[in-house]
């Protein structure tokens, strides 16, 4: 489906890019609605939906991993996730960081550390 016409009012937004690998960067002018229904008048409602679907499939996807890598649950985390709204960042498992911590030490920082936890 082809872009419909954009109307005067619609929001222009100025989008810009680095592409580091080549040391260029560049912007371009992108007409976007200002509310679904002006989006879904545009692309048409099974492009924005389908960009919709995509764009939460990632993020749920992104949110899976940062639970399996810091001992949450997932399916907690996933319950709670709304698609455009801000969560609360998924908080490290105390044991997975300090283990993260203490491979980082050398073997006289491990010692000593274990010397002051049996000191208490």
């Amino acid at each position: 489906m082809a872009k419909k016409e954009v109307s005067p009012e619609m929001n222009v937004k100025i989008i810009s890019a680095k592409a580091p690998k080549v040391s260029k960067e560049g912007s371009v002018t992108y007409e976007l609605g200002t509310t679904l229904a002006e989006n879904v008048g545009i692309y048409g409602e099974e492009a924005v939906n389908k960009l919709f679907t995509e764009q939460t499939v990632i993020k749920v996807q992104s949110g899976l991993r940062k639970c399996l890598e810091n001992g949450q649950d997932p399916q907690a985390w996933a319950d709670a996730y709304i698609p455009g709204v801000r969560s609360a960042a998924i908080a490290k498992d105390p044991k997975v960081a300090a283990r993260e911590a203490v491979n980082k030490m050398s073997e006289e920082e491990r010692l000593e550390l274990i010397r002051e936890l049996q000191a208490g």
